[in-house]
């Protein structure tokens, strides 16, 4: 994104001690991971609100402020991905590019990343990209991703049959983004050369023909008009990502909650008309429904009390970024710690 916009340039910093561990690299980024932005004195992590920080402050087109249905709908999709299809691309893809060790069986690795896929795809791939006929910071998110799962060294070490929904994504991707060359070539480093150097050779990518693949090309989002009175979230107190959009609902006064448990409340067709991904926190607020606690609390904020969420760019980021960060890091402690003692 910073180099389709020509914001700045790229610092090759690699995670470890001769790169995120520097004191000097420790001072802006505590966490020490990568992505980290620098911009003037504002420092920043977490890829989604870099992303988020980017679009605010310098390409709103990516991320309309004005339109909270659009931008919730970007931020579902993103979160969505972080939380169901990331840890696939860890399972699957960073094996292949030497990062990690294998899945102990590839194929039922693999086998999960295609479903998690082929259901995004569904839903959130209905339109040309994310954000409709045209790109949005939710596609510079899952783009890279979706491209390593068309490169053949993906196919035949990680097993994984990339969808063709997928695969014609990605060719409107790299068609509609200035800077996707740096996908296949940056000086030995890109995403394509570092397969293609642990397969042995070069190989082409898996991509779909133009015409092969149906997609909608009107605006999913045109008949989802906003309600006028309360919204409904669907979820239960117990539910800690249920609860914190509950709680600011409450304090809003702007929600009411409908309990419903994980399970048989999630998977009747009515709840996954609302969600097709049967999770809770939902939220339905008129005939416009969200989930994912992240972007409903960005909804909220947004549209009932902007005092949460500041429209000023870093000071907002700062609070993107530690949500994306709990959610990537401290989360993953609570099924570990937490959920056993619920």
């Amino acid at each position: 994104l910073i180099k389709a916009k020509r914001l700045g340039t790229l610092v090759p910093t690699m995670p470890g001690p001769d790169g995120t561990r520097k004191p000097e690299f420790m001072a802006m980024n505590p966490f020490h991971g990568v992505p980290t932005i620098k911009d003037g004195p504002m420092v920043l992590a977490e890829s989604s609100a870099i992303l988020r920080y980017l679009a605010t402050r310098y390409a709103p087109e990516l991320y309309p402020v004005a339109d909270a249905k659009r931008r919730g709908y970007i931020d579902w999709a993103m979160d969505n991905f972080t939380g169901s299809l990331y840890p696939d691309a860890q399972a699957v893809i960073y094996p292949c590019l030497g990062y990690a060790p294998p899945p102990t069986i590839r194929e039922a690795a693999a086998k999960t990343a295609v479903d998690n896929m082929n259901e995004y795809a569904k839903f959130c791939l209905r339109e040309k990209f994310v954000g409709g006929d045209k790109l949005s910071i939710a596609d510079y998110k899952i783009a890279p991703f979706f491209f390593c799962y068309t490169h053949p060294l993906l196919r035949e070490q990680g097993k994984v049959e990339c969808p063709d929904r997928v695969k014609r994504y990605v060719q409107d991707f790299l068609d509609a983004c200035p800077s996707s060359d740096m996908l296949s070539s940056a000086d030995g480093f890109s995403l394509k050369e570092m397969l293609d150097s642990k397969r042995g050779s070069p190989g082409g990518l898996q991509l779909a023909e133009v015409s092969s693949v149906n997609i909608e090309t009107s605006d999913v989002l045109r008949l989802k008009a906003v309600g006028t009175g309360k919204s409904k979230i669907y979820g239960v107190p117990p539910s800690c990502n249920a609860l914190s959009t509950v709680l600011l609902s409450m304090d809003l006064d702007c929600a009411e909650m409908v309990p419903a448990m994980p399970g048989n409340d999630t998977r009747t067709p009515e709840f996954l008309a609302m969600n097709p991904f049967h999770a809770i926190p939902t939220l339905k607020d008129g005939d416009f429904c969200l989930a994912e606690s992240s972007a409903i609390l960005r909804y909220l904020a947004s549209t009932q009390g902007p005092d949460l969420y500041p429209s000023e760019p870093t000071k907002r980021a700062r609070v993107d970024w530690a949500m994306d960060n709990f959610a990537t890091g401290m989360y993953v402690d609570a099924p570990k710690t937490l959920y056993p003692c619920l």
